[in-house]
């Protein structure tokens, strides 16, 4: 009798725990806040890259150079590092801002970053390169500006 006693309890507490964590995942459960975290860490580390690039600008369009690359190309980086996270931040044309970013990711895989290997290479670069192309393939969510100015109706 003892043991069915236990048996009884023991399946009791499973059950509430169970219970428990289904009540608490369905509290959390936040796709726009999710879709939010996601845009504003990939805004950040792009923003962060492209202050970097602007303030060591003369090193920056050097290095273009030694890629074969206009200067002005440099400029536009830049500019698409520091507004795209600005405007991946706000929620603005996300799914554009998403493709460009991933597009820069992707090209700066391809010429500079290719012969080092995954490991200690590249890596970085294919997470946000998949990471944008990711945020471009999703509504930009309930915490965006300016939700009429994406160019794909989710509705």
């Amino acid at each position: 009798m003892r043991v069915k006693i236990n048996s009884v309890i023991y399946k009791w507490k499973i059950a509430s725990l169970i219970n428990l964590y289904l009540f608490v995942m369905k509290a959390l459960y936040n796709p726009d806040g999710g879709i939010f975290l996601i845009r504003l860490t990939l805004a950040v580390v792009f923003m962060i890259h492209g202050y970097n690039k602007l303030s060591a600008l003369e090193s920056t369009v050097m290095f273009f150079g030694h890629l074969g690359l206009p200067a002005i190309l440099a400029y536009l980086i830049i500019a698409l590092e520091i507004l795209g996270g600005l405007a991946l931040l706000l929620g603005v044309l996300v799914n554009w801002i998403g493709y460009l970013l991933a597009t820069d990711m992707l090209f700066a895989i391809i010429l500079v970053k290719a012969k080092m290997g995954l490991v200690g290479g590249y890596e970085l670069e294919l997470i946000l390169l998949l990471i944008a192309l990711g945020v471009s393939l999703l509504p930009p969510g309930k915490f965006s500006l300016f939700k009429s100015a994406n160019p794909v109706n989710f509705s």
